[in-house]
């Protein structure tokens, strides 16, 4: 569309409740149900279902980080993962991500690459100027926004 123009929407499909807009390349607009196209398209289905998958996560992010950092692993969305990693300072459940005692059951609900890049982002932290890996610290001693730079999935 170009700036300053009002959409122009189609006579038929344009119904308010739909979740779904699809631009034709003329610039017209259809309001649709993704039922539908999903059913009837592995194009549509996928692409639809991804950016689903990508909200939800946003939305879970807040309140859940660790589960959305595994779906945005699932997802191949750094951006994502690094954004739900400067939101495990606020989460009182992210004490079980220590590297000395977390369950294979946690780390498997990601991605390989990365918790792998999650476990390489955590042990910068543990480093001091000895050189040295110390015992993990408590988590309110996780500094997690540095642990979001740091990270990177590990491919």
């Amino acid at each position: 569309m170009s700036d300053g123009q009002t959409p122009k929407f189609d006579s038929i499909y344009n119904d308010p409740s739909a979740s779904t807009t699809l631009v034709s390349s003329d610039e017209v607009y259809f309001r649709v149900d993704p039922y539908p196209l999903k059913k009837g398209s592995t194009v549509f289905r996928d692409v639809l279902t991804e950016n689903a998958l990508r909200e939800q996560a946003k939305l879970k992010a807040f309140e859940r980080p660790w589960e959305a950092f595994c779906l945005a692993s699932h997802l191949k969305d750094e951006k994502l993962a690094k954004h739900s990693l400067k939101l495990m300072a606020e989460d009182v459940n992210a004490s079980m991500i220590r590297l000395e005692d977390m369950h294979a059951s946690l780390a498997q609900q990601a991605s390989m690459p990365y918790p792998l890049g999650l476990f390489k982002a955590l042990m910068q932290q543990m480093h001091y100027s000895t050189g040295y890996v110390q015992r993990y610290k408590p988590n309110d001693h996780v500094r997690w926004n540095e642990v979001a730079e740091a990270f990177t999935p590990s491919f």
